[in-house]
């Protein structure tokens, strides 16, 4: 991948050096204007598209990684008997907690029930 970047750097600097031997009014050298914005946009639409690869690998990696980690705290929690395994995570805080300790649903219920007569 390096390897093809290269081949384009090194093509936009060869168009680089053809525009600099040009008179400065010449047809020929808007052309090779032209033909040196091209290379210079195919070295940053590579760079782009191999940065995107990039944060796709690293992203893909670290969920992995994280559903390792979230997977081992579950099962330790419970062989330890642990109701709340507390942590720094990018989804939240809580790394493992007991499904009889979720409040989800009674909350809920109670903010609807308080803000039901809000809209009315």
């Amino acid at each position: 991948m390096l390897t093809n970047l290269d081949t384009l750097k090194s093509i936009h600097q060869s168009e680089m050096m053809k525009l600099n031997q040009l008179d400065a009014n010449s047809d020929e050298r808007k052309q090779q204007q032209l033909r040196v914005q091209q290379s210079f946009e195919n070295v940053q639409k590579y760079q782009q598209n191999m940065q995107q690869r990039i944060d796709e690998q690293d992203q893909k990696m670290m969920t992995g990684v994280l559903n390792q980690i979230n997977s081992f705290a579950s099962k330790y929690g419970e062989t330890h008997g642990y109701d709340m395994i507390l942590a720094t995570t990018t989804s939240g805080n809580i790394l493992y907690g007991r499904e009889a300790d979720d409040l989800t649903e009674d909350m809920l219920k109670a903010l609807n029930d308080q803000y039901s007569g809000i809209h009315e």
